[in-house]
């Protein structure tokens, strides 16, 4: 079902990796050894996943918002990001978040 999803918003279903839910947290954080890198949500941003990524050395990129007074669940990433020094990955623009995000996966 999700497949079709993708498809149908032009996403080549073999550019997926749609993975079941893991039995232990150790399997769950050794897969982001298969990410190069972490798209923070929005609006709601992430937090947990966010953590993770970080930790398993995972870079994520983070839009800042200002929408509704920049409130803090849409600002997570932000400041986490903040606190381990890598503002860098903090776009300003949607249009930022995508170069951001390309430029890494290029690296």
């Amino acid at each position: 079902v999700w497949s079709e999803k993708f498809q149908s918003q032009g996403v080549d279903a073999s550019r997926l990796d749609l993975l079941p839910l893991t039995r232990t947290n150790q399997e769950h954080l050794a897969l982001y050894s298969r990410v190069d890198v972490a798209l923070d949500t929005f609006p709601y941003a992430g937090t947990t996943t966010t953590c993770e990524a970080l930790f398993m050395g995972v870079p994520v990129v983070s839009l800042r918002s200002d929408e509704g007074g920049g409130c803090h669940a849409q600002n997570v990433g932000v400041t986490l990001l903040n606190q381990v020094g890598l503002l860098g990955l903090v776009a300003e623009s949607e249009d930022g978040f995508v170069e951001t995000a390309v430029a890494l996966a290029h690296d």
